[in-house]
């Protein structure tokens, strides 16, 4: 083991527990549910049509800050949430696969007391857990818009990680690592963004976040991609696929093959944006979110 990888591991940044006191700072809602508790944020007025926001692998809810309110002002109630394992949600010692990820979104939709379609928009991985709970549930969603959609999830890990032992001591020391300042990548202008990596870090102090990547990348990667987005078009649900021009996360060819498995989906480029178009371009996206949610609100 290089020397620099065995200091990695011994300098764990995994010092606390996610508890009372970083979730009272945060100001915002938190719900038992089976798996354990979520974080979660609530806006827009009661009773009016409901919006599902939905990260992506890793980067947690605060992803959404720059269209969660300004989606909320134009009339909907809006939900985010943290996905097990990431920001201020519990770090179950779980199999993180598409039954976690299915019940944490179909559980916190019932302890919040949404029993009406939603409207489910979705990043990157995410779009898969959006299929599932389309696939299972469809009477339960009105619509469903996916931005930066690929085939990532489709791809299984490295061997040397699926492992058992081995992938522990590499995420530890190689992969964890890198991920914070990774996160740049995702950007087509990460200059505009410098406090984009030091707020990835700090979900990084508590406890299993390391594993519940880990196990994500062992139980859920590898999934059938294309039968993803297949049960999206066979669901007859209004669809917006959208990515950034500079997405380097999901090449034109990939963008490609997506439309056409989801046909009658409309489709926005967004300029200047890489992977995260809603961070990067949001008033483009809040623009074309809303026009999308008001037409696809209408019962058909």
């Amino acid at each position: 083991m290089a020397p620099s990888t065995l200091r990695r591991i011994l300098r764990d940044p995994e010092t606390e527990d996610v508890r009372a006191d970083p979730r009272r700072a945060a100001g915002r809602g938190f719900v038992a549910l089976r798996d354990g508790v979520t974080h979660h944020e609530i806006a827009g007025p009661e009773g009016a049509p409901v919006v599902v926001l939905v990260h992506g692998f890793s980067v947690p809810l605060y992803l959404w800050d720059t269209i969660f309110q300004p989606i909320a002002a134009a009339g909907f109630r809006v939900l985010r949430y943290d996905l097990f394992g990431r920001g201020l949600s519990d770090r179950p010692d779980a199999r993180y696969d598409e039954e976690l990820y299915d019940r944490q979104l179909a559980g916190l939709l019932a302890a919040v007391g949404v029993d009406a379609p939603v409207h489910l928009v979705a990043l990157s991985l995410a779009t898969s857990v959006c299929s599932t709970f389309v696939a299972r549930r469809p009477r339960l969603v009105r619509s469903l818009a996916f931005l930066g959609a690929g085939f990532g999830a489709g791809r299984r890990a490295p061997r040397r990680l699926r492992a058992p032992l081995v992938g522990e001591i590499l995420m530890a020391g190689r992969v964890a690592p890198t991920l914070a300042e990774s996160q740049r990548d995702d950007l087509h202008r990460p200059d505009r963004h410098p406090e984009w990596a030091d707020r990835y870090r700090d979900q990084m102090r508590y406890r299993g976040f390391r594993r519940a990547l880990l196990s994500t990348l062992r139980h859920y990667l590898g999934r059938d991609v294309e039968a993803d987005y297949r049960r999206v078009a066979a669901s007859g649900l209004p669809v917006l696929l959208s990515w950034g021009a500079f997405d380097r996360r999901v090449p034109p060819g990939d963008r490609a093959r997506i439309a056409a498995l989801v046909p009658r989906a409309e489709v926005l480029e967004v300029p200047d944006a890489g992977h995260l178009p809603s961070v990067e371009a949001p008033a483009v996206v809040v623009a074309a979110l809303v026009d999308f949610l008001r037409r696809a609100d209408v019962p058909r």
